[in-house]
């Protein structure tokens, strides 16, 4: 049976909690990659996707039809403002 271990990928790229909504996207572009881990410090906080960080900025056909205010979308642009959060580590016995 193939483990959780094997199917790893060693060294991923992660995303710092306090990175902005766009240093993300750039990074995940650069990496092509959809999803990335979002530590804080040494400590694996959650996971962020391409999907998340789109929700959280205004809409660019339009200046004036973003679903945020401008504050709201500042305050969600914060790398703790959006992903998924809630991350169950696990520990081999």
């Amino acid at each position: 049976m193939t483990t959780a271990r094997e199917l790893t990928t060693p060294d991923a790229t992660c995303i710092g909690a306090d990175d902005d909504a766009a240093e993300s996207m750039r990074t995940m572009a650069e990496h092509e990659v959809r999803r990335l881990p979002v530590i804080d410090g040494h400590t694996l906080v959650g996971f962020v996707a391409r999907a998340d960080v789109a929700r959280s900025l205004p809409d660019p056909r339009s200046a004036n039809s973003s679903k945020h205010s401008p504050a709201d979308t500042q305050a969600r642009a914060a790398g703790r403002e959006f992903g998924t959060p809630s991350v169950f580590v696990t520990e081999e016995a």
